[in-house]
């Protein structure tokens, strides 16, 4: 049975630790400064049953994914691969080819730092797009923007006003998180989501005003 928001919500497949945590957020703002809802695994907690079992239940009720398989390297910290978005991504994968009528028109991209690497990571996506960002959040910001553009009837702004106003936003999140008492550096993701969406809310409130004066 299809689900509520369906057709809005984007299913985040990528490490959540801190060397990409600013990619991580970049994604979070962009697909919710999009006008789409952003899910992951983070939005569920600890004590609420198997992790990929909640996964599962997560990738049924998204329509998009964005899967970043750029973590996915051997480090002196890390000698053994991570192997948890790719997993993820073949659950999107499957979900899509063998789930419910609605399922079969999941949509997705895959991503990653350099062009190309994929072919040393998994050879059986060739034919895919992999789209590298550098890890660089303003190439990430453009990608996503132009994807989720593509998936409306109705044009998105350019990548730039995104790029902007997340500068813009990054600027605020400090001072947004002293108000409320948050730790910035170790803000969870429902209260960094509520951020972000409290802070594009008002920021779309003083456009309107805006152009209601002129």
């Amino acid at each position: 049975m299809k689900v509520k928001d369906y057709d809005r919500n984007v299913f985040i497949n990528c490490a959540f630790d801190s060397k990409f945590i600013d990619l991580f957020r970049a994604i979070v703002y962009t697909v919710h400064d999009c006008g789409f809802i952003a899910r992951c695994a983070l939005e569920k907690g600890n004590n609420e049953g198997v992790r990929i079992d909640k996964i599962v239940k997560i990738i049924e009720q998204c329509k998009y994914g964005i899967h970043d398989l750029s973590s996915i390297e051997i480090t002196a910290e890390s000698p053994l691969p991570r192997y948890n978005m790719p997993y993820e991504l073949g659950v999107f994968m499957g979900c899509k080819h063998f789930g419910e009528a609605f399922q079969t028109r999941k949509d997705f991209i895959v991503l990653d730092s350099e062009p190309h690497r994929y072919k040393q990571l998994i050879s059986d996506l060739a034919g895919y797009d992999f789209l590298p960002h550098q890890n660089n959040p303003n190439t990430l910001i453009a990608i996503i923007r132009d994807w989720l553009s593509g998936t409306r009837a109705k044009q998105l702004p350019g990548p730039k006003y995104y790029q902007e106003r997340y500068e813009r936003f990054l600027k605020d999140y400090p001072k947004l998180c002293q108000s409320l008492g948050y730790d910035a550096a170790t803000l969870n993701f429902k209260d960094y989501y509520a951020l972000v969406s409290a802070w594009i809310q008002e920021e779309n409130r003083k456009l309107l005003e805006s152009a209601i004066e002129e």
